[in-house]
């Protein structure tokens, strides 16, 4: 008993893990310099490494678009420690702009990590132009009924700005979801998609439903990459990249984060609802924007 009580220890220190500074792979455009930057934030049961191997960045270089990508490798132990959107913006974000002239800039992610690429928007609302969300979770079931039976996120009463706290960081997302469809000034530009069969799918329709049509994006499928690689292809032909940077040859990578150590047991994808359903985020909180 003691053993496997110390072995819990080590694996929940293992599902934790939030190094400082966040680790981050880079793919650069060739040739450079890119006219735009694609920071990609993954699931909770991936880390940075998974875009390159589950196929999702082998998408971003088939378009042969001129971008700067980086593959933040912002895991779940950093919404845990309240340090995702510091070690982001510090970490990754800013290093990523310095000495570059960028056209556009856009953050995207699936899952967790399409939850944290809206959260880190709340809070930095104008360091990205746009951000394209993927099955993304908003919340808990409870709060979606409400906005469902207020008549959906148009008719919803938001609360006042405030700072987002682990009480009301649920509800200051959505607050804000709704600044930036009502008023696409007050953030990025956003963009959602998610699988049919997504569990994840009527909160995020009820999102979508406030987006204008061509910013939203679903097809057959569940709460899986080939979905999301699928999203991202048609995403990329169609959007907003397409139009705003120009053609170029595939990227390639030159760094790598530490080894990689295999994902505890619990960091499934199909934990993290029962994770953030259970207990809170715990998100990193700075000012409210207005």
């Amino acid at each position: 008993m003691r053993a496997l009580t110390a072995l819990g220890v080590l694996l929940c220190a293992a599902c934790f893990r939030a190094p400082v500074p966040m680790e981050k792979i880079d793919y650069p455009a060739s040739p450079p310099p890119a006219r735009c930057l694609v920071v990609m934030m993954p699931g909770a049961g991936s880390n940075d490494a998974d875009f390159e191997k589950e196929g999702f960045l082998k998408v971003l270089q088939d378009s042969g678009l001129s971008i700067d990508v980086v593959a933040a490798n912002a895991t779940l132990g950093y919404y845990f420690n309240n340090t995702m959107v510091p070690r982001l913006h510090d970490d990754v974000f800013m290093p990523a702009i310095a000495g570059k002239q960028y056209e556009k800039k856009w953050i995207m992610g699936m899952s967790m990590g399409g939850f944290g690429t809206l959260f880190y928007s709340l809070q930095h609302p104008h360091d990205f132009d746009g951000m394209y969300a993927l099955a993304p979770w908003l919340g808990s079931n409870s709060l979606i009924e409400e906005i469902q039976n207020a008549g959906g996120l148009k008719k919803w009463q938001a609360p006042p700005p405030e700072t987002p706290t682990n009480d009301n960081y649920q509800r200051q997302l959505w607050r804000f979801l709704q600044a930036v469809s009502n008023d696409p000034s007050q953030g990025p530009d956003v963009y959602v998609g998610w699988g049919d069969q997504d569990s994840l799918g009527p909160a995020d329709q009820l999102f979508a439903d406030a987006l204008p049509a061509d910013h939203v994006g679903h097809q057959p499928g569940a709460h899986e990459w080939p979905v999301w690689n699928a999203l991202l292809a048609k995403w990329l032909k169609d959007g907003p990249l397409a139009r705003d940077c120009a053609k170029g040859p595939a990227a390639a990578p030159v760094s790598s984060s530490a080894a990689r150590r295999k994902e505890p047991w619990w960091m499934q994808q199909n934990s993290f609802k029962l994770v953030v359903l259970g207990r809170s985020l715990r998100p990193h909180v700075e000012p409210a924007a207005p």
